[in-house]
């Protein structure tokens, strides 16, 4: 069991996993912004994309999340649109996190 969970710790650190999306997050967009099911799929995938792109770290700073956010978004060939999409995306995410402070 130890080996696991030291392995599982090993992979977040190199950036090889990232944290999953609760689905309560999902609900609460639904909810309180009244986005359709497929809406609140694509807010979900564009964390997951924002988790993997910070390699997998969630930076306790919000400041400091954004900056390195938009140092990896800078390496990405993704449209001015879909970088627009993850950024607000994560703010959702983070906005919803301190709700549930």
């Amino acid at each position: 069991m130890a080996r696991i969970i030291g392995t599982e710790i090993l992979r977040r650190h190199h950036g090889q996993t990232w944290p999953e999306v609760p689905g309560n997050f999902g609900q609460w967009l639904a909810k309180s912004r009244k986005l359709a099911p497929q809406l609140v799929a694509n807010v979900k995938w564009r964390v997951r994309k924002a988790y993997e792109l910070l390699g997998g770290r969630a930076i306790a700073c919000a400041g400091t999340e954004a900056r390195r956010l938009e140092e990896a978004l800078d390496l990405q060939a993704f449209s001015a649109g879909k970088k627009s999409d993850i950024r607000r995306a994560l703010r959702l995410y983070r906005e919803w996190h301190a709700l549930r402070a």
